[in-house]
Formats: C-alpha cells, sequence, structure tokens
C-alpha cells in the first residue's frame, strides 16, 4: 500500500500545480483591421526626437573621411583603435584580425550608440555606418599600431 507520507506529498503536489494553472487569463493582443485613410500622412510628422537625432549623426558621419582622419591623428602623435563592446560579446574592434587585435598596441577609443537598444531605423542605420567607419578608420591605424 501507499504510505501517508507520499499520498500526502502527491495529493500537494496536485494542489500546487492546479494553482499554477488556475491564475488570471491574460488577454491576447487583438490585431487592429486596417482602415483606410483618406491621405497618407507626411513621413515627419512619425519620426520621433530619437530618430531626428540618428538621421543628424549619420549625415555628419557621411560627411566624415576615416582614412583621412587616422592619417592626421597619426601626424599629431595619436594612435587609437576604435571599438565598442556589445554586451556578451564584448570588446569589438572592427576592421581588425584576432591576432592584430591582440598585438597592436593603440589605445582604444570607445564608440557610442552602439549599445543593445536600437531606437529605430535611423538608429540602426547609423550603427551599421558607424561601425563600417570604426573598420575604415582602425584598418588604416593598423601600421602605426603595430
Amino acid at each position: 500500500m501507499i504510505n501517508l507520507h507520499s499520498l500526502i506529498g502527491f495529493i500537494t503536489l496536485a494542489f500546487l500545480l492546479q494553482a499554477c494553472n488556475a491564475g488570471p487569463e491574460t488577454p491576447r493582443p487583438i490585431a487592429q483591421t486596417p482602415q483606410a485613410t483618406s491621405s497618407p500622412q507626411p513621413m515627419n510628422e512619425n519620426i520621433t526626437s530619437k530618430d531626428r537625432e540618428y538621421i543628424g549623426l549619420l549625415q555628419k558621419l557621411s560627411q566624415r573621411n576615416p582614412e583621412q582622419e587616422a592619417q592626421q591623428a597619426v601626424a599629431r602623435g595619436e594612435r587609437s583603435i576604435l571599438g565598442y563592446y556589445a554586451g556578451r560579446g564584448g570588446l569589438k574592434l572592427p576592421g581588425l584580425t584576432q591576432e592584430q587585435q591582440a598585438v597592436q598596441k593603440c589605445t582604444l577609443k570607445t564608440l557610442d550608440g552602439l549599445g543593445d537598444v536600437i531606437y529605430g531605423d535611423n538608429h540602426l542605420k547609423y550603427r551599421v555606418a558607424l561601425r563600417q567607419f570604426a573598420g575604415r578608420y582602425n584598418s588604416a591605424m593598423l601600421s602605426a599600431c603595430l
């Protein structure tokens, strides 16, 4: 026969499982049905302040020349590599192989705007452009860092 402790344990477990399943039902989101509009809204009305900020940063970045900036920095005696922290991925140094990262002797400048939150399409475009800029800058700076 079943001993009393096993029976009490089984009943307690059954009650606990039932209690977990007996919680309030969570409502599921209901997709809105598309409604026809008389005229589309201009895109500028939907742009957030964060989006505007990254549009401006992307425009400024596109006007810069990473190779020229690296050459100018070396001429001033500044030797630095651009990098960013990618959360659990750790430090990233675009444009450098693992071997080059291990032997380079330059200081590190970390880039802002590459955290784990993406604020919209323009922020994403800025992030991609910034990583490409850093890769080109680091490649141009590499000879001064080895």
